[in-house]
């Protein structure tokens, strides 16, 4: 799934919800902002976070990440 945009720079628009998601950039370099910490994620690097801290992900520059790759579990335990 190609990234384009820029990680929004209000932190009004990161989104919150239930989970984890995991992310891998098989090209490019992804921005991952969590909450108001901001995580550069390069081509074969992967991360994990819980996503009831609000989260956004973006493109850094003109060379957008071409290839990545938002994963989330099948099972996860209750609670």
């Amino acid at each position: 799934m190609p990234v384009t945009d820029p990680p929004p720079d209000n932190p009004a628009r990161m989104r919150v919800h239930p989970g984890r998601e995991w992310l891998v950039v098989l090209s490019g370099t992804a921005i991952l902002m969590l909450g108001n910490r901001r995580f550069r994620v390069e081509t074969d690097q992967a991360a994990e976070f819980p996503t009831m801290m609000p989260h956004a992900i973006g493109a850094e520059g003109k060379r957008d990440p071409r290839d990545l790759r938002p994963c989330r579990p099948l099972w996860a335990p209750p609670g």
